[in-house]
């Protein structure tokens, strides 16, 4: 699997993060307080030094990267990883890209810039929501990578199904959420989006269930 082009993307995105958290650690006073945290309104209710501010999150996309890059190596099905590699390398790069933009709008909020959270943060979301989704169908059944519930990893056949119909939710639920960004910009997102995944895992719980119990490739007890 190349995850060449995958980690060079995901590694520029950090690098601008770095290179934007440098700008604005010497551009703000030693004793900055950062917002760190958020309500369900999209107002700050946590404050951060510098360091936490506005290193914590490159840090933390930084070792996203590694962990990425070393999970085909110790999987015990790495070649169905390596087989779905189009699909592991995007979605590194969509959720680099939602830390990236999650950590660009507050850092520039920090900076004095009229951004708006409630307008970014659902549409960086999106994005990332669309990017797994476009590519979800075609990941193969492996331990560490994808929707994985008892059932997806007893059958091959939930596992390629379920993977489908969360492709297409995915897919959908990012989209939703995009316009909502584009359109509205109001922070009444948070607590849909929360309800909306917790309905999505739900769903592909019970069909992967459902789709398990009926493989005929698989004996029931």
């Amino acid at each position: 699997m190349n995850l060449r082009t995958p980690l060079m993307i995901s590694g520029i995105l950090i690098l601008a993060m770095f290179l934007l958290g440098g700008y604005a650690w010497i551009q703000l006073p030693a004793d900055q307080q950062i917002p760190v945290h958020w309500n369900a309104a999209g107002e700050a209710d946590r404050y951060g030094g510098k360091f936490e501010g506005l290193m914590l999150l490159p840090i933390i996309g930084a070792g996203t990267i590694v962990l990425l890059a070393v999970i085909p190596r110790i999987d015990p099905k790495r070649i169905n990883i390596e087989r779905s590699g189009k699909a592991y390398g995007m979605t590194m790069i969509g959720v680099i890209v939602f830390l990236t933009f999650l950590y660009i709008t507050t850092t520039l909020q920090t900076l004095g810039y009229a951004v708006s959270l409630n307008r970014i943060l659902p549409i960086g979301m999106g994005i990332m929501f669309m990017i797994i989704g476009n590519y979800m169908g075609k990941v193969r059944q492996n331990y560490m990578f994808g929707i994985r519930t008892p059932w997806t990893i007893a059958s091959e056949l939930s596992w390629n199904k379920t993977h489908r119909m969360g492709g297409w939710l995915f897919f959908g639920f990012g989209l939703l959420f995009t316009l909502f960004g584009v359109i509205s910009g109001s922070a009444a997102w948070l607590l849909p989006m929360i309800g909306g995944l917790l309905v999505l895992v739900v769903i592909l719980m019970a069909y992967s269930y459902y789709v398990w119990r009926n493989d005929p490739a698989i004996v029931q007890e």
